[in-house]
């Protein structure tokens, strides 16, 4: 078997509706040497029987302490040249994979790609746009990752410099993993392009108490100075982000996604109305 091009990694945990959605739009990328890696906290939502019948993904069923020692697990075993991960509520759009792995191929020296996201409701209609900026460590760590990891894929060598997730924390350590990189002077390329679907619940692990409260501790460790200046900070990214367009966009937009109703091809959406992001998004 050949090596395969990109890993996907995928935690999991008693989402099986949004799973099968998540799998069919990585099983559907065209052109791309894929592996699939799902790891399953030995869910009791029929997750383990639909996974023990899937050929097209590799599966690691057993107990974890949380997403990022479940997305530690799938690192490891690992073979692609480039990886990735995909939560249960988000989607890959089409030939997202093939457009990654070309910008690699054409831009050498770049070590980690970055694209656009959409957000969805839970009926699969559009509620806003989400272009991106470079991830900058001061913007990070005063605030939160502004970049979605839906959209983050990282060359091997990331994986070869030893750098994991800190299984400490159960929300907030994707910002300190990326914050760590950028800080270690890694180098980040932008796709402009919408590359993921994002699927905004009323309990996705971003917006719990849990998350506000982590976040709240690692601002408590930070330098005074940041903690002081985290205002200045805020207006320098909004400031970014308008010279940047990234509250620009044009309608009709369309989108192609699966949903419970249809799980063997796409269906197409068309937005008429879409706005940037509310909240801490």
């Amino acid at each position: 078997m050949n090596k395969p091009s990109i890993s996907v990694i995928t935690p999991s945990y008693n989402m099986l509706s949004y799973l099968k959605r998540c799998a069919a739009s990585v099983a559907d990328q065209k052109g791309t040497a894929v592996e699939h890696i799902i790891i399953d906290n030995m869910s009791n939502d029929g997750t383990m029987q639909w996974l023990q019948k899937n050929n097209k993904v590799k599966k690691i069923i057993e107990p974890d302490i949380g997403m990022y020692d479940a997305l530690n697990k799938g690192i490891k075993h690992s073979e692609g040249n480039i990886f990735c991960y995909l939560n249960c509520d988000e989607q890959y759009l089409p030939d997202t994979l093939g457009k990654v792995l070309k910008f690699f191929n054409d831009n050498k020296d770049i070590d980690i790609v970055y694209g656009n996201a959409l957000f969805i409701d839970e009926d699969n209609n559009l509620i806003a746009f989400r272009k991106s900026i470079k991830p900058r460590y001061y913007y990070i760590l005063a605030h939160y990752l502004y970049t979605f990891t839906c959209t983050l894929f990282f060359r091997r060598k990331i994986i070869n410099d030893g750098h994991l997730f800190n299984t400490n924390y159960k929300t907030v350590s994707d910002a300190m993993f990326v914050s760590n990189l950028v800080k270690r002077k890694y180098n980040f390329g932008y796709l402009n392009e919408y590359i993921s679907i994002f699927t905004l619940r009323k309990n996705n692990l971003c917006l719990s108490p849990l998350a506000k409260k982590e976040q709240q501790q690692l601002k408590l460790k930070l330098p005074f100075w940041i903690r002081k200046l985290s205002f200045i900070l805020l207006i320098l990214r909004y400031t970014e982000n308008i010279l940047s367009g990234v509250y620009k966009q044009n309608i009709p937009l369309e989108y192609n996604i699966f949903t419970n109703d249809n799980l063997s091809c796409r269906r197409k959406m068309i937005a008429m109305h879409v706005s940037t992001f509310s909240k801490q998004h």
